[in-house]
């Protein structure tokens, strides 16, 4: 990796301990504000993995860009405005296809296409900020509370649960394992620019293809580091999250 003018990198030695190794460029200040080196990284990234080990939402907010998230709320409104109002489906459009399909299995087509429209939000909103119903919803919300609800979202354990409703398999709030992300090292990029790298897997579990450690990207923001929110801030690209059917007379019943 090519660095700035200056350069920091601490490397992780074990459980918790870090050996900094620094490697200065000609030209380097023999030292660095207090708000800006490794250390002071290492402990925002840290804070935020334990926050989010304790499901505490709102206090893992307090270490993440906020105007990050709210750009991202202000681009959901505008796209929200510009979209057309979406078409309700009838019958005819569930016989168009084929015109000698009796009425009453369109009809029981069209109860089972509403019924699955209820129970998924017409936003789609609720994947990315959890627990929101629609973008308008999403709005009200201050840039705090939409970014607890931006970070809920990628976690796993808050996933799983949401897809064992879904499946009819009861009580949401059943314990799921959860491993401490452990912070693998930090890269410092200049004054205001930092990246951690972590990972989510066991010590033991070694390397796996598609499974290598993730990177987060910090910002020094008024004097402190500020987490960037992405959509791969605590899941991998590309993951999913499945469950076995259950019983489905346990499935969540659309309103009305």
């Amino acid at each position: 990796m090519v660095l700035g003018r200056r350069a920091a990198i601490v490397v992780g030695l074990g459980a918790g301990i870090f050996s900094p190794l620094t490697r200065p460029v000609a030209g380097q200040p023999p030292a660095r504000r207090a708000a800006v080196n490794p250390d002071s990284v290492r402990l925002i990234a840290d804070l935020f993995f334990r926050a989010v080990a304790d499901e505490r939402w709102e206090g893992a907010a307090a270490f993440v860009d906020t105007t990050a998230v709210r750009r991202m709320v202000l681009e959901r409104l505008r796209w929200r405005r510009s979209e057309p109002t979406r078409r309700q489906m009838t019958i005819e459009d569930f016989m168009r296809d084929d015109p000698q399909k009796p009425r009453v299995v369109a009809e029981y087509e069209l109860k089972r296409w509403r019924d699955q429209m209820a129970l998924t939000p017409s936003d789609g909103i609720t994947y990315e900020f959890d627990g929101v119903k629609s973008v308008d919803e999403l709005g009200t919300m201050s840039a705090r509370e939409a970014t607890a609800r931006f970070i809920k979202a990628q976690d796993d354990r808050v996933r799983m649960r949401a897809s064992l409703v879904r499946s009819g398999c009861g009580d949401s709030m059943m314990a799921l394992p959860f491993t401490m992300r452990r912070i693998l090292g930090v890269v410092l990029v200049g004054d205001t620019l930092a990246y951690v790298l972590h990972n989510d897997l066991p010590p033991e579990a070694g390397l796996m293809p598609g499974m290598e450690p993730m990177v987060m990207q910090l910002r020094l923001r008024s004097g402190s580091w500020r987490i960037t929110p992405t959509h791969v801030l605590l899941r991998r690209a590309g993951s999913t999250v499945a469950v076995t059917r259950c019983d489905s007379t346990m499935r969540p019943r659309p309103p009305g």
